[in-house]
């Protein structure tokens, strides 16, 4: 016989939203959901409605708290999601830490390399430093650089991101975006001849 967490996870994995928002409207929801399954499942299917519910009933979604699931939506590109956890007044101090590379990054790194301009503009105004480094020395403005998009390195920069900074391997931001893409080579070094 399936648990209500199990049945719960069955509904999300068959886009059964209906069954999935009666079973969340049930009493036992909050003690029994004690795992990142169904949260998880639902920001990867995209559930919005679903996983809004998981966040407002304040249902324990990771064992390290809510930033872990903060990361989790930027990292899976659900913006939708993360500025709702950010609206709803979540922690956005604490780093995350990748699920491939365990770097430990900030939220607005991970935001402007993932190409998120509106969930990094409601870091920001949240109070996100656009100068704080990762565990590997890399601030907002590599991150920035690697995602490929002009308009992420100009919206940081104008933000106040430094550029005379260098990563734990001695890189200054123009030598990371060697690398990159040549429009945003071609940016930096026009700026950097304008200060």
């Amino acid at each position: 016989m399936a648990t209500r967490e199990e049945k719960l996870f069955e509904a999300i994995e068959k886009f059964d939203i209906d069954k999935a928002k009666k079973l969340l409207t049930k009493k036992w929801y909050q003690k029994e959901i004690r795992s990142q399954k169904c949260f998880r499942s639902s920001i990867v299917r995209n559930l919005n409605d679903i996983a809004k519910i998981f966040i407002d009933r304040g249902v324990h979604l990771q064992y390290d708290g809510m930033e872990g699931a903060l990361g989790f939506c930027i990292y899976n590109s659900n913006e939708e999601i993360a500025l709702y956890m950010v609206e709803k007044g979540i922690s956005i101090y604490k780093m995350s830490t990748g699920p491939f590379s365990g770097i430990k990054t900030p939220m607005l790194s991970l935001a402007l390399e993932k190409n998120m301009k509106k969930l990094a503009e409601s870091l920001i105004k949240k109070g996100a430093d656009v100068n704080q480094a990762d565990s590997i020395g890399k601030t907002p403005i590599y991150y920035a650089i690697a995602s490929g998009s002009r308009e992420m390195v100009e919206f940081i920069i104008s933000k106040g991101a430094s550029m005379d900074v260098t990563d734990n391997k001695h890189r200054s931001p123009k030598m990371f975006a060697k690398e990159a893409a040549s429009e945003i080579k071609n940016y930096l070094n026009k700026i950097g001849k304008q200060q």
